[in-house]
């Protein structure tokens, strides 16, 4: 199922298989890692999950705890709970047999009613429910929040109050690049031919100055909307989903 919302959906999920070495415990990184979802998907068959010593609950109810959390202060927009139907046919292998876990899995059940779980009675009846309620929640998101290009403007020109040395001259220094007009002036006219242009040059030389503060100053003048993107810099934006560590 991890593959297939991926897949489909294009977002990213948040699950332990992906977490890798921590310095924190299992428990604490799993309770940082539901804060920075936009949606939570807690599936409940017939184990309570892995025991906090530092709190005598599972992981995955302590999961659960820290979702309704964030969701009461809008960290997570939604919970979407499935949980397995007492009549469905289960392998023995994933039931728990201990009586302590046993009743703590019914407790969790039980709370869950206040919201609105769904329920399923295999597999493939989870993922349906999970594909289902995750297309929508995105809809009505998307619906709500539509995508709107805002107005571009240029930052307001600042003055240099130390010399730039290694750094460059972003947008607002842009009246400080001098001597590059005729530059400019030739790159934005091969962009405006080419659909790629590679501008190349030893480091240090004002290949980053010249894009900020010359070529996106020019691109905004001529009604252009310039992006400023770097490898292996700012994440991209998108919708997270976080999915408890254990069924």
């Amino acid at each position: 199922m991890i593959r297939w919302l991926s897949e489909v959906f294009g977002v990213e999920l948040v699950v332990i298989e992906t977490f890798g070495s921590d310095a924190d415990p299992p428990d604490i990184t799993s309770l940082r890692r539901v804060r920075d979802c936009h949606l939570f998907i807690g599936i409940y068959a017939r184990r309570y999950g892995t025991l906090s010593p530092a709190t005598g609950k599972s992981i995955t109810e302590m999961e659960l705890d820290e979702a309704e959390r964030a969701h009461s202060t809008g960290i997570v927009r939604d919970l979407l709970l499935y949980v397995l139907d007492n009549r469905a046919s289960w392998p023995a292998a994933l039931e728990e047999t201990d009586d302590y876990p046993r009743r703590k899995l019914a407790r969790v059940r039980e709370r869950i009613q206040v919201h609105t779980p769904s329920y399923f009675k295999d597999e493939s009846d989870l993922l349906l429910g999970v594909t289902r309620d995750l297309h929508r929640k995105l809809n009505e998101h998307f619906r709500a929040s539509p995508l709107q290009i805002r107005n571009l403007i240029l930052p307001v020109a600042a003055n240099l109050t130390q010399p730039v040395g290694m750094e460059f001259l972003g947008s607002a220094q842009r009246d400080y690049l001098i001597g590059r007009a005729s530059t400019v002036a030739e790159l934005t006219a091969r962009i405006d031919e080419n659909q790629l242009l590679l501008l190349l040059g030893d480091s240090g030389t004002g290949k980053t100055s010249l894009i900020n503060a010359g070529i996106t100053s020019e691109a905004v003048r001529l009604g252009w909307r310039p992006i400023y993107v770097r490898p292996l810099g700012l994440a991209r934006p998108g919708i997270s989903v976080r999915t408890p560590t254990s069924p």
